[in-house]
């Protein structure tokens, strides 16, 4: 019984220590990874009579009969576990949302995220705390944790920018004239809310340099590097030229914001694809079998068409062929490929109506 339970005085000093937290479930984001989960496992073809069927060989001798057994009941039961999971998460999701809002949600699959690229240096759960007032010695952690995941990405953005083109060092935000460039462009950027912009205003030039610089020693923007974003520019810039367009025309504010999410999100499913093939002791059949067409049917066209073209632009930058470069390649000639995954993944979580620019911002 709970009122049994005794807790020791450093318990509950513990427990004084912990603060007030909103928790908030975005019921669209889950259900995406859901069904990102579920149309991975079954992309995997993970049938237990098919693995039976491989082993018939043997078993057909009485050869590891036992083993055979066992394996395919522990597939069976696993693949089971895991349709189970995510059905549970998602339902959990959609009555915590409905209990929270007393209102009927759809929880149906919006466009879906996908976090097998990689993790972000963003862990933020996007909720939001009270700094209004002015600043009386401000806690840069408790700002860092008031910002919003569309607010992180901004800021990276923004950051990656001023660096990119101004040769700053961001841990290093000493020289007055530096750092009132970058707090001018933070401060009049779209790519941040004017809740978070409005909060900043009112801190001091020492807290506001504090704040960037633990962030930046913290690897919050350790995703945003000249390699990763390279891949991404390169990458489009690829579908660019299918298209008969510029990088700059491609991803501009003339072009579909629909088209360039979904080419973001299959950019990133195929990125997430190459990183399990890399993992593979097949790794070249199982690229092989993407040019090949052999695997159309379980992960869909728009998938294999966008893994084709990475493996494509990849062999491109090497002076290959995609087959050879496919039968012949290393997993560290795969991995800024994987590596920009993390960036992918980041970007599809921020404002999708601010994707375009800060893409232009990026590759600018």
């Amino acid at each position: 019984m709970a009122d049994d339970v005794v807790l020791s005085q450093g318990d509950l000093e513990t427990l004084n220590t912990v603060p007030d937290i909103d928790i908030f479930v975005n019921v669209s984001s889950i259900s995406d990874v859901c069904s990102t989960w579920k149309s991975r496992i079954d992309g995997i073809d993970l049938d237990a009579e098919k693995v039976a069927a491989a082993f018939k060989p043997l078993t057909g001798y009485g050869i590891l009969v036992n083993y055979v057994t066992g394996l395919t009941t522990a597939l069976a039961s696993l693949t089971q576990s895991v349709n189970t999971i995510i059905s549970t998460i998602s339902s959990s999701s959609s009555d915590h949302d409905n209990s929270e809002n007393n209102i009927d949600t759809d929880n149906g699959s919006g466009s879906g995220y996908n976090y097998g690229s990689g993790s972000s240096g963003y862990s933020n759960d996007g909720s939001s705390v009270d700094n209004t007032g002015s600043d009386l010695g401000i806690n840069p952690e408790d700002v860092i944790q008031s910002v919003s995941y569309a607010d992180y990405i901004g800021l990276s953005t923004l950051l990656y920018s001023i660096i990119k083109n101004n040769n700053i060092d961001v841990s290093k935000l000493d020289d007055e004239a530096t750092f009132a460039k970058v707090k001018q462009l933070l401060l009049s950027s779209s790519f941040i809310s004017q809740e978070l912009k409005d909060k900043l205003a009112k801190y001091s030039d020492t807290s506001l340099k504090e704040m960037i610089k633990l962030m930046a020693q913290n690897g919050t923007f350790e995703n945003f590097t000249t390699s990763n974003v390279d891949i991404v520019k390169t990458y489009l810039t690829y579908l660019a030229k299918m298209n008969g367009k510029s990088y700059n025309d491609y991803v501009g504010a003339s072009s579909n914001k629909s088209v360039i999410y979904n080419d973001m999100y299959y950019f990133n499913n195929a990125l997430t694809y190459i990183e399990a093939a890399s993992k593979s002791q097949h790794m070249h059949t199982v690229l092989l079998n993407v040019l090949d067409g052999k695997d159309v049917s379980t992960m869909g066209e728009k998938n294999v068409t966008a893994i084709r073209n990475v493996i494509n632009m990849l062999a491109d930058s090497k002076g290959k062929s995609a087959e050879d470069f496919a039968n012949t390649c290393t997993v560290s000639d795969l991995k800024g490929a994987i590596d920009a995954g993390y960036l992918v993944n980041d970007l599809l979580l921020g404002d999708t109506n601010n994707l375009q620019q800060v893409l232009l911002t990026l590759g600018g």
